[in-house]
């Protein structure tokens, strides 16, 4: 009995003159692959390279290929996927990176891993995503089918799959957080307390508080990016990754009051600067310091979702709410770097005191309604 190879082998001439060994398989339907090439002209090199390659499953649904197997390093720094997006000038920050293989481990693998890419229907997405809508937010659901997107995308760009599965599914709605923000006297409180052991960490707070800056961009900020009346921000500090672009990956500038005499109080490398050591002051010490005067304060910041980051919602729904409202929704959105207006939106918390305009036409309404005098 004759035994057969799971692949054809066979020569071209390439228009350069080259002749190369082309390699073909069958499907488990029978049908003949594309021909692909094996980049050599030597028979023995290119039957080597076709046998690792259907050793490592890489011969389509034929061989079985497992989704843990075509998601092993899809993210590490030298693969093609990594490469691409630099090459195609959309390089990905190492926290996206580092978050997109979290997810995979976490979210992807449990569940497809000993699955065939092939046999992975829209039914069976649909599954998953039941399954993390059990086990996990909405935020990280949609994260998770996103990373999934990208790599049955680039199998269906290989010609693993025909499809990508979960093209036509959405993601689930994420639901805006209910917080209670800290009011003007509070963070005047908070900033006059005397907890917060380092004058450096002091400013941070009052500059996040300022500007509507994310924390990151804030203890990145060096001393000369700080001028009197502006910040240059081109960087944020990743406690994992250190100093890095943006979130946007767009440098701004950021107005600041000249009354605060920032650039009088930077350090001599980092504009927060720690006080015995050339190192910024970091994020976990303002957030810190933060509930820890909260605490003793009696502000319920756990309640109330108080974070470092929420100070950057009050920054925004304060100017919001302010006189101007939306006249400088443009410039605020440049400001706090935003990069559409919807994210300016979600941002906003409104309250009661941040209405005066409605308040003195409802009062109007009210007396030309009832009739009653003032």
């Amino acid at each position: 009995m004759r035994i057969t190879e799971p692949y054809t082998l066979f020569l071209r001439k390439l228009p350069s003159g080259k002749s190369v060994y082309y390699y073909q398989y069958r499907d488990e339907n029978g049908r003949r692959s594309p021909a692909y090439s094996t980049g050599t002209d030597k028979l023995s090199q290119a039957k080597r390279i076709c046998q690792k390659l259907y050793n490592e499953g890489k011969f389509n649904s034929q061989s079985g290929l497992l989704f843990k197997t075509y998601a092993a390093g899809f993210f590490d720094k030298d693969s093609p996927y990594r490469k691409w997006k630099k090459t195609s000038g959309e390089e990905l920050a190492p926290s996206t990176i580092a978050s997109y293989i979290k997810l995979m481990n976490h979210q992807l693998i449990p569940y497809f891993g000993e699955m065939q890419l092939h046999k992975i229907t829209t039914d069976t997405v649909k599954n998953w995503i039941v399954w993390l809508n059990e086990n996990w937010s909405a935020k990280t659901s949609n994260n998770a089918q996103s990373v999934f997107n990208i790599i049955m995308k680039s199998a269906k760009e290989k010609r693993l799959i025909k499809e990508v599965p979960s093209a036509d599914l959405s993601f689930r709605k994420v639901k805006k957080r209910t917080r209670e923000l800290l009011t003007v006297e509070e963070i005047s409180t908070v900033y006059k307390s005397d907890l917060w052991r380092w004058e450096s960490a002091r400013r941070a707070f009052l500059t996040c508080c300022i500007t509507g800056m994310r924390i990151g961009e804030v203890t990145g900020l060096q001393s000369i990016e700080v001028g009197e009346d502006r910040l240059n921000v081109q960087h944020s500090l990743h406690p994992q990754f250190g100093l890095g672009e943006t979130k946007t990956r767009v440098n701004r500038f950021v107005p600041i009051p000249p009354s605060m005499h920032l650039k009088a109080c930077c350090g001599s490398k980092w504009a927060f600067q720690k006080p015995t050591k050339e190192e910024p002051v970091s994020a976990s010490f303002i957030y810190k310091r933060l509930m820890s005067i909260c605490d003793k304060l009696h502000i319920d910041h756990k309640a109330r979702g108080i974070t470092v980051h929420s100070l950057r919602n009050f920054f925004i729904s304060f100017m919001r709410g302010s006189t101007f409202g939306s006249n400088i929704d443009l410039k605020l959105k440049a400001v706090v770097g935003h990069a559409d207006e919807s994210m300016t939106d979600w941002y906003t918390y409104w309250t009661p005191e941040m209405f005066p305009e409605i308040y003195e036409v409802q009062e109007k309404l009210y007396h030309e309604i009832t009739g009653e005098t003032k």
